[in-house]
């Protein structure tokens, strides 16, 4: 049996470096199962659930919606190979 890594919310955030308002997000949209804890004192994360769930997430947007980028209609993304001109 294996223990769980649970997170707070702000720790999520902090962890997938993004911020606490996108891990609410995420959870409130089912990408990943949130937890209620008296221990934590409020709504924590299994990191293993959510490492998971979210390295599957740009390919289940692109598969979903084939016409668009993952990245949004105005994002710029360059490659860093040194042969790449933009």
């Amino acid at each position: 049996m294996s223990s769980r890594h649970l997170l707070t919310v702000d720790e999520a955030a902090s962890y997938r470096g993004c911020s606490g308002q996108t891990i609410r997000n995420y959870i409130a949209k089912g990408y990943f199962p949130a937890y209620r804890s008296d221990e934590y004192r409020g709504i924590v994360v299994d990191r293993d659930e959510m490492d998971s769930a979210l390295a599957a997430l740009p390919l289940a947007k692109v598969q979903a919606r084939p016409d668009r980028m993952p990245f949004g209609k105005f994002a710029s993304v360059y490659s860093l190979h040194p042969d790449a001109c933009r």
